[in-house]
């Protein structure tokens, strides 16, 4: 009998607890989401989730008169994806971190080839004055033979271009890059694929990004 009421106890809880709990869609159409760029105002958001969770693949219209359309959104609630406009794709995902609500916000454009903005913010959807993820740099991409070569690197590659997603199940930031589609000279690609690790994951401890196998 003791048990049985434990048990009980036990699932109350945690239904009270999931209860209270802000889903990705809730920040997705807060008021303060129309702070973040999107081309996409609160009433459109609205209808971008309706049209989702109906089943519709229905484009509602952007601030600039083009279609924008939820894609994808997690079924626990955690992380959704959605185009803002064509060609660009918008990650939001709702990072258990403590006490405290991070947001974050991959932002992806095609460019020459793709490239992600990833941005922090609080449940208000005020930007985070400390970052959880330091913006990698060319260092962390080489590889030990990369390391060798870095000004032969340096001269191939002015910028780093890579495409960000995050998987809410495992935790994991990942970043992958496409650098050697940028260059023409067949070598440069050959050497280029040698010398940079094609992408480089971080795992979400607490309120920071880890680096994973560095």
């Amino acid at each position: 009998m003791k048990l049985r009421l434990l048990s009980y106890t036990a699932a109350l809880l945690v239904a009270v607890l999931t209860a209270g709990a802000r889903s990705v869609t809730d920040f997705f159409t807060a008021e303060g989401a129309e702070n973040v760029p999107g081309l996409v105002a609160g009433t459109t958001r609205l209808d971008m989730i309706d049209y989702f969770d109906s089943g519709t693949a229905h484009a509602t219209a952007n601030t600039l008169g083009g279609q924008a359309s939820v894609t994808a959104i997690d079924s626990l609630g955690r992380w959704m994806s959605y185009s803002p406009a064509q060609g660009i794709s918008e990650q939001i995902a709702v990072l258990d971190a403590g006490k405290d609500t991070v947001l974050m916000v991959i932002e992806t454009l095609p460019l020459p080839q793709p490239d992600s903005r990833i941005s922090f913010y609080d449940a208000e959807w005020q930007p985070l004055a400390k970052r959880p993820l330091a913006a990698p740099v060319l260092a962390d991409w080489l590889t030990a033979d990369g390391e060798a070569h870095r000004q032969e690197v340096e001269a191939m590659l002015p910028f780093m271009m890579a495409a960000a997603t995050y998987n809410p199940d495992t935790r994991t930031l990942t970043l992958a890059h496409s650098m050697d589609a940028y260059l023409a000279n067949k070598d440069d690609k050959a050497n280029l694929q040698k010398w940079l690790r094609p992408s480089l994951s971080y795992s979400l401890k607490g309120r920071k990004f880890e680096p994973q196998n560095r």
